[in-house]
């Protein structure tokens, strides 16, 4: 078969020092001709995966609806474009911490159907021509819109990426307009389930759950890593230990776990923790052991990690932050497990990265705080099993390949492109 012509409809495009590098694990195969995107964020993208990209914002859309502009949406070819973002262009403007209800229904109002379904925009997708599209589930209404939209019109089968719940997981449960808001976004997403799609989802656990509730054939693409898996050494002690990531969720509580844990039997370690969310928590006083610095570039970041005596992953232990992860493996997994060193983990039994690494049984892991102190004991005692480094490596190298990963979307969008034409 040949390589399906995709339009890809998502908010974000690919960009490797963020959540949306997970598109490489899908396009890492295909030629960027067959490949272009419908996006909604405000910044100029940076070279990916895509020959051509059309943005479309809500500061566009906005000026358009107040001020009777015709002109709506941004054309980037892909030779104009930057190789990667900097700090200051990777820089977001202005947007709630919180998207609740409230946001979700001024962006359905300001994103209405005859303001971005312009003559451009047809004819950017006509001339295109694609096969199938490409949809990344979103908790935006506008993104479903514009993606059934074109399906209905030129008869396309939709494959939808799930990596978050966000049918079944209700944040904002119990709130006066957040009802309204549920009773639309269920009836959008069952309206999408009911058409010709197939989906493919970040673990098995999210699979289960939305293809036995949905009846729609689904398959598990994980999101790979560039780094080529290398077997880990033991835990040094002599070596800090390092954190990448954000701190949302109770994951900054967890860090903190492990700080006191460790300050107990090893006061040399220090655990350096690297975030965007840096300046948005502060550590008890009392832990010095506990350094805090911001984001760094994703070279940065494996340059660090290489100096590190063993590399952390965390989730929340509360119910209501597990509740948000149940279903999510972080990007930052498939990373940790390949760089060759060490993993600590830690976190309730039931956030997905967790159950994940227990199933796989690839690091030390901890799913409370006693058996955190026992296993940060026992590390700072010199403990090693040689076994865990070996399954790290495999598990690694079984689900985290960019190559296996990526080979396996292009067979599924093939297949599913173009059964129609069999």
């Amino acid at each position: 078969m040949k390589q399906p012509k995709i339009l890809i409809v998502a908010a974000q495009p690919y960009n490797k020092t963020n959540q949306s590098r997970s598109y490489d694990s899908f396009f890492h195969q295909f030629d960027k001709n067959n490949l272009v995107q419908i996006f909604s964020d405000s910044r100029v993208p940076c070279k990916g995966h895509c020959s051509l990209l059309y943005q479309i914002t809500d500061k566009q859309l906005l000026k358009a609806r107040l001020h009777g502009r015709k002109k709506v949406g941004r054309i980037f070819k892909f030779e104009d474009l930057p190789n990667e973002w900097n700090y200051e262009t990777s820089q977001k403007g202005f947007t709630p911490k919180k998207k609740g209800p409230v946001y979700r229904f001024l962006r359905k109002f300001i994103w209405k159907k005859k303001y971005w379904d312009t003559e451009e925009l047809e004819k950017f997708v006509s001339d295109f021509n694609p096969n199938c599209i490409f949809l990344a589930f979103s908790k935006d209404f506008f993104i479903f819109d514009i993606a059934v939209h074109f399906a209905d019109k030129l008869n396309l089968p939709i494959i939808v990426s799930i990596m978050d719940d966000y049918y079944f997981y209700d944040e904002y449960k119990g709130q006066l307009l957040n009802k309204q808001y549920r009773k639309r976004f269920d009836k959008v997403v069952n309206n999408l389930m009911s058409r010709d799609v197939c989906c493919v989802f970040e673990s098995e656990k999210i699979r289960r759950r939305y293809t036995d509730h949905f009846k729609v054939p689904g398959d598990v693409i994980y999101i790979a890593s560039n780094i080529k898996p290398t077997k880990s050494s033991e835990i040094d002690l002599s070596k800090d230990w390092y954190y990448f990531g954000n701190l949302e969720f109770g994951r900054f509580d967890s860090l903190i776990d492990i700080a006191q844990a460790l300050q107990k039997y090893n006061k040399k370690i220090k655990i350096h923790i690297y975030s965007a969310d840096y300046n948005l928590v502060k550590p008890e006083k009392n832990l010095t052991n506990l350094i805090l610095h911001g984001p760094v570039p994703y070279a940065q970041m494996l340059d660090i990690a290489q100096s590190a005596g063993a590399l952390l992953i965390v989730e929340g232990n509360k119910k209501s932050d597990v509740k948000m992860v149940e279903y999510s493996l972080s990007t930052k997994v498939g990373d940790t497990l390949c760089m060759g060193k060490p993993v600590i983990a830690f976190g309730h039994k039931d956030a997905g990265a967790i159950s994940f690494l227990l199933e796989n049984k690839c690091c030390y892991i901890a799913t409370n705080n006693n058996d955190l102190e026992t296993l940060i004991s026992d590390i700072a005692n010199g403990f090693n099993d040689p076994d865990i480094y070996d399954k790290q490596f495999q598990t690694a190298k079984k689900y985290f390949s960019i190559n296996e990963q990526s080979e396996r979307f292009l067979e599924i969008s093939e297949r599913f492109a173009h059964k129609s034409e069999t």
